[in-house]
């Protein structure tokens, strides 16, 4: 390791950690720790040299200087203070020289070219305001011993005048030197850091640059991206009106139903959802289904599943509604290329059917996941027919569906099916899972089947819309801040 290598890596030692982090503070601080070395090691010297002339006085009064330094640097390193630090060391080599001078002749005295050094000192080691102070003191001190002097007051020297002429060699030999290692020290410090300045400039305006560039780039992407946004954006428009124009007219159910109501609420602009109905030989055959996924491939999903039920009801007339269901499947299967093989895709769809006849209310049931609520008063119902829920005199009835979806499953039997004797004023609820499924509340948990159970039956004595906006503030009071989870359907019918 050089010596400069060597006294660069002891000054950043002693340098404070936060004057580090600034590029003007550190070039400071390292001219303030430089000097403090040098002022060291001239102390040093002269208290040597001093010593060794037999001059112990002066050897003394520096060696307080001597005592005093290593202090200033301990509190130096603690506050990180530059100006404070720099009028220290200024302070410490000041009075020594003043104290010397009163003891050494004067005016006359060797050490006067030092107060020059303070003067230079100063300037370069604390600030400009400093810098006039201790000049002013200098200055002021020079002409108090030179007054003292013309007024014939003089101050008899404690050393041998053999000595003298060497100590004033000495003392402007070591002032001298000082200074011009002072002055170059600064001046090559200056350079340094107005170099690395303007090293930091050109690469802070090389990285400003970059950052343009990264900018445009990125706002570019973003065009770029917002353009695909609104191109994709406009076809799930065009999607959802695809989706809102095959779904079937609730004008359909007036002629034979009383009332109806239907709470359609994707998750998305397009749903997994579909709800689908239509009058086939004086039958009535209603579909609510939930399809895998939500979105864009939910509604794909949903548009097989209500053009096969539009080839199986109304081209074939099949109003069976286990068969609708099995003939359902198997086209779902023979569309989608499914297997069942381990790794292969299975997309289908959960749903609930009813079929019923007009003339003599009987309902047909076929459930692929999917159960149907029946609501009547239970005075009407029979002995051997007991509701799961009752509120006051209305009663809840659940047809269960069969385990297994519209799909390939591993479970591939035929679906059921109930019939089940409708009386006037029952009412009938068919939905997806969306409803019970999302999440909310105070804990930020599931609604579940049976709250919506409770709900449905407790308004049950309440007109259809009615029922439809008791769910819909149940629902936006339950889900509060919560993202939906999922697409929500709810059917229902008054008989």
């Amino acid at each position: 390791m050089g010596f400069v290598a060597f006294y660069t890596t002891i000054t950043n030692k002693l340098i404070p950690e936060k004057n580090q982090e600034n590029i003007d503070l550190y070039y400071q601080s390292f001219l303030l720790v430089g000097a403090y070395i040098f002022s060291t090691i001239f102390l040093l010297l002269f208290i040597t040299m001093h010593y060794v002339t037999g001059n112990y006085l002066e050897s003394y009064i520096l060696g307080i200087d001597a005592v005093l330094f290593p202090i200033l640097l301990l509190f130096y390193t603690r506050s990180g203070n530059n100006v404070m630090f720099g009028n220290f060391i200024v302070a410490g080599g000041f009075f020594a020289f003043l104290v010397i001078a009163y003891i050494d002749g004067g005016i006359n005295a060797p050490v006067i070219p030092w107060f020059t050094a303070v003067s230079i000192t100063s300037f370069l080691f604390a600030n400009k305001k400093s810098g006039y102070f201790w000049t002013t003191l200098a200055i002021l001190s020079i002409l108090t011993y030179y007054i003292m002097a013309r007024m014939g007051i003089d101050l008899i020297s404690w050393f041998p005048p053999e000595n003298r002429l060497k100590k004033l060699g000495s003392s402007y030999l070591g002032s001298s030197i000082y200074i011009i290692a002072t002055v170059l020290s600064y001046e090559y410090l200056s350079t340094k850091k107005n170099n690395r300045l303007q090293n930091l400039l050109i690469s802070n305006a090389e990285k400003r640059e970059e950052l343009k560039r990264q900018r445009d780039t990125v706002l570019s992407q973003r065009d770029k991206l917002q353009e695909v946004y609104n191109i994709v954006d406009k076809s799930i428009d065009y999607a959802t009106r695809i989706q809102q124009s095959i779904l079937p007219d609730m004008t359909i159910l007036q002629k034979t139903m009383s009332d109806k109501f239907i709470l359609f609420k994707p998750r998305d602009k397009v749903s997994g959802d579909f709800y689908w109905w239509a009058e086939v030989e004086n039958k009535t055959v209603i579909a609510v289904a939930d399809c895998t996924g939500h979105g864009v491939p939910g509604a794909f999903m949903s548009l097989l599943g209500i053009s096969y039920l539009r080839e199986i009801v109304q081209k074939e007339y099949i109003t069976h509604t286990s068969v609708v269901l099995q003939k359902l499947r198997k086209e779902i299967i023979r569309s989608l290329n499914q297997t069942g093989e381990t790794g292969t895709q299975k997309d289908g769809m959960d749903m609930a059917i009813v079929s019923i006849d007009n003339e003599t209310n009987m309902l047909q049931f076929s459930g692929a996941n999917n159960p149907l609520y029946i609501i009547r008063s239970v005075d009407k119902s029979t002995s051997d027919d007991t509701p799961i829920m009752t509120n006051n005199n209305l009663g809840l009835w659940e047809i269960k569906p069969d385990k297994m979806p519209i799909g390939i499953h591993k479970r591939m039997d035929k679906f059921s099916t109930v019939e089940f004797q409708l009386q006037k004023g029952d009412q009938l609820y068919m939905f997806s899972d969306g409803f019970a499924d999302q999440f909310g509340g105070e804990k930020g948990k599931k609604f579940k089947s049976r709250a919506f159970k409770e709900i449905i039956l407790a308004n049950a004595d309440k007109e259809m819309n009615t029922q439809k906006e008791i769910l819909e503030t149940t629902l936006n009071n339950w889900q509060q801040d919560y993202e939906q989870v999922d697409d929500i359907t709810v059917f229902g019918l008054l008989i």
